[in-house]
């Protein structure tokens, strides 16, 4: 049986806020560590259920955590929707999860830093094997405990950017 995320626990806008193509899992109260686009429902799970609770502890980078529902519809919006909902301010500094190849990101991350940071499956050049979808996901490098230790490098950097 599947379990279910409490968005008012957890401080996620409602599910009606994926009608705009994208919605925050987290706002960070400075901007200053980062933004991560999370893109799919695998890593968005794992972003939910081992990230998010270590931000929300204090145990982790208070980043931006910023889930892609559809490009398309976030492109629909006009030009001043978008700039409202993503500042481009984030997005030079921004960079990314997905389960998908690094160049779905691009539109998102508007820095060799960003893309530098990135996770997607084959970033380590091999192809995945095949089996339960955590181990999957360990293999690629994209389980909580390596998604926790890319934020906190990712962060590090912008730091020590800045």
């Amino acid at each position: 049986s599947a379990t279910y995320m409490d968005r008012a626990a957890l401080g996620i806008e409602p599910a009606q806020a994926a009608t705009k193509g994208v919605y925050y899992l987290h706002r960070a109260k400075d901007v200053s560590a980062g933004t991560i686009f999370v893109q799919g429902a695998g890593i968005g799970r794992i972003v939910v259920e081992n990230v998010l609770p270590e931000i929300l502890a204090g145990k982790a980078p208070d980043v931006n955590l910023i889930y892609v529902a559809s490009r398309e519809l976030f492109e629909s919006l006009s030009q001043q929707e978008q700039d409202q909902l993503v500042p481009p301010a984030l997005m030079r500094r921004a960079t990314g999860l997905t389960d998908f190849t690094l160049p779905t990101l691009d539109c998102w991350l508007h820095s060799r830093q960003g893309r530098a940071h990135a996770l997607y499956p084959h970033k380590n050049g091999k192809f995945l094997g095949s089996g339960v979808g955590a181990k999957v996901y360990e293999e690629a490098g994209m389980d909580g405990a390596s998604v926790l230790a890319a934020i906190r490098a990712y962060a590090e950097d912008l730091k020590r950017a800045a």
